[in-house]
């Protein structure tokens, strides 16, 4: 038979241990929420850039007009 005192002992031990474990998990994640933060911000760039290039893939000629207009004109030589 165990001991009380082998008990609290084990049971010290054990509590001691998960308390590790829950503070490594903290920092886990909240590391992984600044990844997933960071992940989520790149995602949403990445949409507005694909969903601007398909735009440009359904009507090429007004964004053709409007990149021609916005160079500057030169003077004849």
């Amino acid at each position: 038979m165990v001991s009380g005192a082998r008990t609290a002992h084990n049971i010290e031990v054990t509590a001691e241990s998960l308390q590790e474990d829950l503070d490594r998990l903290r920092m886990q994640k909240q590391a992984l929420e600044r990844e997933l933060a960071a992940v989520v911000a790149h995602l949403d760039s990445v949409q507005r850039a694909l969903g601007a290039l398909q735009g440009l893939m359904r009507d090429p000629a007004p964004a053709a007009a409007r990149a021609g207009a916005a160079e500057p004109q030169r003077a004849p030589a």
